[in-house]
């Protein structure tokens, strides 16, 4: 009942939680998302009646969900001319979007300049502010599931600098819990700073 009600809440609107436990939810989001639009889409063409002020009303979505209709008009300010799918980018690791640029710079680091992991005292993550806010980022070990891996800056950075197969989604499912990863881990800290 627990497991149908978490998954109720994420088939409304989709919560991060997932992102910081590991858990599946994560994994279903663009799913629920298109067969909802597919589903909207058929409803509006048989003639589904809803109420004009749906979005921006004193009951609507802005008001329930944020609290406020102050920005409601962003909502079609470009509608028909901006497409979101226009903006898609392409991850080169099975990995949180927020930690991508890190692991490209990290991955040559200690081959490039020969340098051992056991000669490193202490790694420092700079980061900018709002990655910090992106649930799971700041997540340290022990890592209890690939999703916890994948969204921890500090495993998937540490991994890429430690030239581990991290282009792979099996390394995350197998290796969540390696060690060498998981002590040099506990030796970095990520920080936010502003203008990165």
């Amino acid at each position: 009942l627990a497991t149908a009600i978490d998954l109720a809440a994420n088939l409304a609107c989709g919560v991060y939680q997932a992102f910081w436990d590991g858990t599946m939810e994560a994994y279903f989001h663009a799913g629920f998302a298109a067969r909802n639009g597919v589903i909207a889409a058929s409803l509006a063409r048989g003639g589904a009646v809803t109420s004009p002020v749906t979005m921006e009303g004193p009951n609507g979505y802005f008001q329930t969900f944020g609290g406020s209709t102050e920005n409601a008009s962003d909502l079609t300010k470009d509608l028909g001319r901006q497409f979101s799918i226009m903006d898609i980018t392409h991850k080169p690791f099975p990995a949180c979007a927020a930690n991508q640029q890190s692991m490209l710079i990290a991955s040559p680091l200690l081959s490039k300049h020969g340098i051992s992991p056991k000669q490193i005292e202490k790694i420092v993550l700079k980061v900018a502010p709002s990655t910090l806010r992106v649930p799971g980022v700041p997540n340290l070990p022990p890592y209890r599931n690939m999703l916890q891996a994948q969204m921890s800056h500090r495993f998937t950075v540490i991994s890429s600098l430690l030239g581990k197969p991290v282009t792979t989604l099996a390394y995350f499912r197998d290796s969540y819990g390696d060690p060498e990863v998981a002590e040099l881990a506990m030796r970095s800290e990520v920080v936010g700073d502003e203008g990165r």
